[in-house]
């Protein structure tokens, strides 16, 4: 029993993909994924100054307060996320965004 489209038919399929590959690839990302969009980020550096734990006097931290919001059109108001990192966990961050954003800049340049 044959299966798969005949060669005239994948031809075709091909082609359509080929001449709206991009308009695809947008329309797909759009109806699969809600992003989240980074709006505005602050930072602060800290120094433990005093604590009931002796062993953590003197430990560095990083407090980021980060403002998100949807890409949807009909998004909620934004959404502030707190979180305090030790410095290692800051730079891992870091070095993770960046990471992404090599992706995000390699996809940008196929699509």
């Amino acid at each position: 029993m044959p299966t798969g489209l005949k060669d005239t038919h994948a031809t075709q399929v091909i082609a359509h993909y080929t001449a709206h590959r991009g308009a695809l690839s947008q329309f797909a990302v759009d109806r699969a994924v809600d992003v989240c969009v980074l709006l505005d980020a602050e930072w602060r550096f800290g120094v433990t100054v005093s604590t009931d734990d002796v062993g953590r006097v003197g430990s560095s931290y990083v407090q980021l307060r980060l403002l998100t919001g949807s890409s949807a059109p009909a998004s909620a108001s934004p959404e502030e996320h707190a979180v305090e990192l030790t410095v290692p966990q800051f730079y891992s961050l870091l070095a993770s965004l960046e990471k992404a954003q090599g992706y995000c800049n390699l996809l940008g340049a196929i699509a």
